[in-house]
């Protein structure tokens, strides 16, 4: 990630702060991405204790964000190659899956499906980039073609607003995000709210 004013690349998301729970859960932790060798020197000293795989991009990644980060990303500038992860697997007990531009498909989630557990973050299947510019947009639909393939989900308000059937996600253990409201959790006809 890189915020408006401070040209410094750190890493940022979902993933290192699902291995820093990990970890601090008394787990084993591993992260497959693709990227350059600076994104893998800074992931390995953001995160000591995590195995890292970093497949060679000739870019990687980069979420650009307003000063006021708490409006989310405005560009992506730069997106890395995608990844192989089936040889990650071997031994995983949980798989967390998190797509940053798309980059899940049914051909990868294929590559994880033989671990016992394995978990979506989708927000990266609704990304659109623009040509030339980088410049963010979201599409309007999710398409759940994934749900009968993981077990569990994380999806904010907006995402699960964008489902056009929030149904199809009814076997799985699904939480919904809503920010400083907190979360609510649905599992076999079960409902917790979480307050934040």
């Amino acid at each position: 990630d890189v915020v408006e004013g401070d040209p410094t690349e750190r890493p940022g998301g979902s993933v290192p702060f699902a291995c820093r729970a990990a970890l601090d859960a008394g787990w084993d932790a591993r992260l497959h991405t693709s990227g350059t060798e600076k994104l893998e020197l800074a992931l390995r000293a953001a995160l000591p204790g995590v195995a890292i795989t970093v497949q060679r991009s000739a870019h990687d990644t980069v979420m650009a964000f307003p000063r006021r980060a708490e409006l989310g990303p405005r560009a992506v500038p730069t997106v890395a190659d995608p990844i192989e992860v089936a040889a990650s697997v071997d031994g995983a007990t949980l798989v967390h899956l998190a797509p940053i531009m798309g980059e899940i498909t049914p051909a990868l989630v294929e590559q994880v499906v033989r671990a016992p557990f394995v978990g979506l973050t989708p927000q990266g299947l609704l990304r659109n980039r623009a040509p030339g510019t980088g410049a963010l947009s979201h599409r309007t639909h999710l398409d759940p073609w994934w749900s009968a393939h993981v077990d569990a989900a994380v999806l904010s308000e907006p995402e699960h607003a964008a489902l056009a059937d929030p149904s199809e996600l009814a076997g799985l253990a699904l939480a919904v995000t809503r920010g400083e409201r907190g979360c609510i959790g649905y599992l076999d006809g079960e409902v917790c709210d979480v307050p934040g």
